[in-house]
């Protein structure tokens, strides 16, 4: 595989558990609250709670949307070029595959842009019951909103997992059958083989590790639910990742930085 096209594949690991880069929670927010005289002291202190975890959560998960959204159209930016020379001047049928990803990569990562997250959503929508609901009624909103938004988000973070190790598994088998195909070429065919089976290989590689941080790594929702049963403050300590690509000439630069 060329050093041209490794860089922005290896971006491609930073994108494929996304939804598990965050920025770590705003600290505690100490908040002391007079409950009305119809309110009991444990609700009005569990929306007190509520109302200080669920905006933290939130921008987080804005951050992680952003952040996710930023590295898939830089990883798309740099995939397309890239793809069309290795098509048309360099006569590799990988080339295909790699600008067609890139102009996947380039629209999913707009729309992380512009499409808020579900615990974003809630947050808003939170917020706004403040002066429709009763506070019981609005408690009863929040956690069973935050249950259902974690629970979803769990769902769907196996599934993505499934998915990237079944994409993965494919990648593998092409990647074997390629060289064995290559074992039995010379000259240029024999390159173009092993070229090939080289960026299957890593591509599912790639999406091996994808998979593997969407089953390690909560998403905030989930996080944010766990916090809010514990019984703990928006600034519980978890493990948060950040990273970044930047293409240059001839690949892409990637960044990876983390906290515990």
């Amino acid at each position: 595989m060329s050093r041209r096209c490794f860089g922005p594949v290896l971006a491609a690991f930073l994108v494929a558990g996304g939804r598990a880069l965050a920025q770590q929670p705003a600290p505690p927010t100490n908040v002391e609250t007079t409950a009305p005289p119809d309110v009991s002291p444990e609700v009005a202190r569990d929306l007190a709670r509520l109302e200080a975890l669920l905006p933290a959560f939130a921008a987080q998960a804005r951050a992680t949307r952003l952040g996710v959204g930023g590295i898939f159209i830089a990883t798309g930016l740099a995939a397309i070029p890239v793809g069309i020379v290795a098509q048309t001047s360099w006569h590799q049928d990988y080339g295909a595959g790699f600008w067609v990803t890139g102009a996947l990569l380039l629209g999913v990562g707009t729309l992380n842009l512009v499409w808020q997250t579900p615990l974003e959503t809630l947050e808003h929508d939170f917020h706004a019951s403040a002066t429709a609901l009763p506070p019981a009624e609005r408690l009863a909103f929040g956690t069973g909103g935050l249950s259902s938004v974690a629970a979803s988000a769990h769902t769907g973070r196996v599934v993505g997992a499934i998915i990237d190790f079944a994409l993965a598994g494919l990648f593998y088998g092409i990647g074997v059958g390629a060289l064995a195909s290559a074992s039995n070429g010379a000259g240029s065919n024999l390159s173009d083989a092993q070229s090939g089976a080289a960026s299957s290989l890593v591509l599912g590689a790639i999406l091996t590790g994808g998979g593997i941080v969407q089953l390690v790594l909560p998403s905030p929702a989930e996080t944010a639910y766990a916090v809010y049963v514990s019984g703990r403050g928006p600034g519980a300590e978890a493990l948060h990742l950040s990273g970044g690509v930047a293409p240059v000439r001839g690949g892409a630069l990637v960044g990876l930085g983390g906290s515990f």
